[in-house]
């Protein structure tokens, strides 16, 4: 890794632009779905876990945005097909753990719109 891209890394991006509006909408799916799995999922260590890896998700796509984005890019709308992909992700993950349940598929999809 080059010196410049550290220094880059630790040096405070302001918002510039359109970022602020990204940030809140990448917050606000965030929040959304962190509370999907506190509502839905038994209490238990792995759902504080996946609470953890939305908040960890939430926090590198905002670096991704102060770091890489111009503030300028209009904000992207998902297409239905990249929701689908993005839920049936979310839900086998979710599967997996045994935490998936009608609920959670259902919220998964409203967050996902």
């Amino acid at each position: 890794m080059k010196r410049e891209e550290i220094d880059n890394m630790f040096n405070y991006h302001p918002p510039v632009g359109n970022q602020p509006e990204k940030y809140a909408e990448i917050n606000r799916k965030a929040l959304e779905f962190a509370h999907a799995i506190n509502d839905i999922c038994p209490g238990s260590a792995e759902a504080t876990i996946a609470i953890r890896k939305v908040q960890e998700a939430r926090m590198q796509a905002n670096a991704a945005i102060a770091l890489h984005d111009d503030g300028q890019t209009p904000m992207p709308r998902m297409s239905s097909g990249v929701q689908a992909n993005a839920l049936m992700n979310l839900i086998d993950r979710f599967t997996d753990t045994g935490m998936a349940n009608e609920e959670f598929v259902q919220k998964a999809r409203e967050i996902l719109k």
